[in-house]
């Protein structure tokens, strides 16, 4: 015995003479290279407490952190080293003594307002290497009259140069740095965007001048670039497209109608939102996803064929397109968002003849009666998101094991259901698919999936009983909050992480953590009755 706390008491001194040579050996390099005027964080220069009119930031730094040298006047040169990555928001906004600045290739962005109200600033030379200068990064640096911007800068915010010398002295039509454009000064209301252009850059956007537009080939994404033209009714799209990004044509309510190019890939969230005026538009076999309230609101639109290489619709996708009739449906499309074609006059003649209305033998509405149980026929193969969302009566669902995939919020705050039978042919159910089931107490899961997913059991303050079968391997982020009723859980050897939160102001009081979890993220047991953790 004497011997094991002796031998205790040497391990214990023998980590802390370690700990402390460690700190030493940290403290002694920093003083070494004369760099106790500054604070360093795991490579981020969060604070500089000299005085210095000359400054040589340390090498190993690789971030130079928000506002470390803000409104510091007295500054009149800086050295960045060549181990930085990355500016930070503001670094060395309202520096007025700086006249000029190097940035070395290795820096990769500079971020929002890095040099911002550098009023004495002339010269910035940009070495290659360096890919981009955000919002507003050298915006009232009036003085700033040369600038050396290198091949390898892909993005620069059309604010990056506002108020400079620079930018002032540029002359044209179209103002354009490395195919990107910072600025177009006609008032045409039909334009030709001029060739080598790459990204536009949101110069266009909310201009209602512009009626009809045409895109030069070499342009990959368009994302925003049109928000809110309201009188624009005309755009030719290039090959080169691949993704129209999100809200790309919001609002758009002249638009009538638009040919989107073979190779495109995705249509984005909000992408031709309330556009009202649309009537018609062809969407080509090589988009794979439509987005988030994408033809949200297109209340001319009466026609739509969605090709089949589309596999997943977003939640509210053609919901309120109030018009819309006639609907040729991918064959591949297996995912289909909350909402997503309701408020459609195809939706409202489904509603008049179906109990249970489908896409591809997907769920995504039940019209029947408030029956307290209700049964699925055995050909639906998918239950979409929200399904059931809010079905307060019903208290049993009986699934079939033709349903290979559950959507997001399918069964949430079905609040009077007490038990639930996953079958085993489901392979997936999406997250907070039982969220707010208050009466539930007994959930069956099916044996093939994978992943408890987050929210899955959230709020479900009743739940006594559930199996969480072998061959899951991550329990979802607040998958069991408040759980109340469940004080006992095992849980399998193939988990191997445990989401935040997620059996957070729970009630069990013990639990066995697997040997493959590599992964407890924050607040997972958080509030709840724990008292004995076995790993």
């Amino acid at each position: 015995m004497r011997s094991y706390k002796k031998l205790r008491k040497y391990f214990l001194f023998s980590v802390l003479i370690i700990f402390i040579i460690i700190v030493k050996k940290e403290s002694l390099t920093a003083q070494a290279a004369g760099n106790s005027d500054f604070v360093i964080q795991n490579g981020t220069l969060t604070e500089y407490k000299g005085s210095s009119s000359n400054v040589t930031i340390p090498n190993g730094v690789t971030t130079i952190g928000s506002y470390v040298f803000y409104d510091k006047s007295k500054i009149k040169s800086i050295t960045i080293p060549k181990s930085v990555k990355l500016i930070d928001i503001g670094a060395f906004k309202g520096c007025t003594g700086l006249t000029s600045i190097t940035i070395p290739g290795n820096v990769k962005t500079i971020m929002n307002e890095a040099f911002a109200d550098c009023k004495n600033l002339k010269s910035v030379t940009m070495k290659e290497g360096v890919t981009e200068v955000a919002y507003a990064v050298f915006s009232n640096c009036s003085k700033l009259e040369n600038v050396t911007i290198p091949k390898s800068l892909l993005k620069i915010d059309r604010n990056a140069f506002d108020d400079t010398k620079w930018f002032k002295s540029m002359k044209g039509e179209f103002i354009a740095v490395n195919g990107i454009l910072l600025a177009y000064h006609g008032r045409d209301k039909e334009i030709v965007v001029p060739k080598g252009i790459k990204d536009l850059n949101m110069i266009f956007s909310s201009n209602d001048n512009i009626t009809s537009i045409i895109l030069p080939n070499g342009i990959k994404e368009i994302d925003w670039d049109f928000y809110s033209c309201s009188n624009l009714k005309y755009i030719e799209l290039p090959d080169s497209l691949e993704s129209i990004g999100d809200h790309a044509f919001y609002e758009c309510t002249s638009l009538t109608s638009i040919v989107i190019p073979e190779g495109i890939k995705r249509i984005d969230d909000y992408a031709f939102m309330s556009c009202r005026s649309l009537n018609d538009i062809s969407i080509p076999n090589s988009v794979v996803s439509i987005g988030y309230d994408s033809f949200f609101q297109c209340e001319s639109l009466t026609d739509i064929q969605i090709p089949d290489s589309v596999k997943t619709i977003g939640p509210f996708a053609f919901e309120a397109c109030s018009q819309l009739e006639n609907i040729k449906f991918s064959k591949k499309l297996s995912s289909i968002g909350t909402n997503a074609f309701s408020s459609t006059k195809w939706f409202q003649n489904q509603k008049e003849t179906e109990e249970f209305i489908t896409v591809n033998n997907i769920l995504i509405c039940y019209n029947g009666d408030e029956q307290t149980n209700i049964k699925i026929p055995d050909y639906i193969t998918g239950i979409a998101d929200s399904t059931f969302e809010n079905y307060y009566f019903v208290e049993s669902i009986s699934i079939p094991d033709s349903v290979k995939r559950i959507g997001n919020s399918a069964f949430q705050s079905c609040s009077s259901m007490k038990s639930i039978k996953i079958p085993d042919s489901v392979i997936s159910i999406g997250n907070n698919a039982m969220y707010g089931c208050h009466q539930l107490e007994k959930a069956t899961l099916s044996k093939n999936i994978t992943r408890i997913s987050d929210g899955l059991f959230y709020y479900c303050e009743n739940l006594k009983s559930v199996h969480i079968p072998d061959g899951v391997t991550s329990i979802g982020k607040e998958a069991f909050f408040y759980s109340l009723s469940l004080v006992k859980i095992t849980l399998p050897d193939t988990v191997n992480s445990i989401g935040e939160g997620a059996f957070q102001y729970g009630r069990i009081e013990k639990i066995n953590i697997p040997k493959n979890v590599k992964v407890i993220k924050s607040f997972s047991f958080y509030g709840s009755n724990i008292q004995s953790i076995v790993l």
